[in-house]
């Protein structure tokens, strides 16, 4: 099963040198998403990881960069999903979904894809899953989707997030709102029974 990380938004401290840590770990996918952040600002973060790391991280904008770095993919927004602006096809592409029934119809072109939020939101304030565990299992058991779960995961919620059928969890406010994130990290990566290599 895959444990995926997502970026903190804004900036963190020592951000670099607590990835390096993940990666040294076994995280092998994680989500380079923040929406503020220029070009440049990007190409700072990704210059200070080693480059036999960057294959496993996947770009949420700027996907130009991929001319630049050997990255893992790239996710595509609702939005962009909509207006169907593929820029790349040779490399990993994932997009998110918020209901069931949008999953139907999802084209099989994508690596994964996320639904959520899958339970009560940690870094957004008020942002309610609408799912109940029961239809989820219905749901993922009857359609061989890659859907990884995503929204309030946490150390709490993780192996039912397994149970439940999903191909992966993605982690962001468990992480990143933690006093010892790589801690963390390893503590989610043990309930979950993962190898070093963590499904990469």
């Amino acid at each position: 099963m895959k444990l995926i990380v997502f970026s903190a938004p804004g900036k963190i401290a020592d951000e670099a040198a607590t990835l390096l840590q993940m990666f040294e770990l076994g995280l092998a996918y994680f989500h380079l998403r923040k929406p503020g952040w220029s070009i440049q600002e990007h190409q700072d973060l990704l210059n200070q990881l080693p480059t036999v790391h960057h294959s496993k991280i996947v770009l949420h904008h700027h996907h130009s960069l991929l001319s630049v770095y050997s990255l893992k993919g790239i996710h595509f927004t609702e939005k962009k999903r909509r207006d169907n602006k593929r820029d790349q096809t040779t490399v990993s592409v994932s997009t998110s979904f918020h209901h069931l029934q949008e999953l139907i119809d999802a084209p099989a072109s994508y690596e994964y894809v996320f639904l959520s939020p899958i339970f009560d939101s940690i870094s957004k304030q008020n942002y309610k899953s609408p799912f109940q565990e029961k239809e989820l299992t219905e749901f993922l058991t009857a359609n061989q989707l890659p859907v990884v779960a995503l929204g309030g995961i946490s150390r709490e919620n993780i192996q039912q997030v397994q149970k439940m059928g999903f191909i992966g969890a993605a982690v962001l406010g468990s992480i990143w709102q933690s006093s010892d994130p790589v801690s963390e990290f390893t503590a989610l990566q043990t309930l979950l029974g993962s190898n070093k290599k963590n499904d990469g």
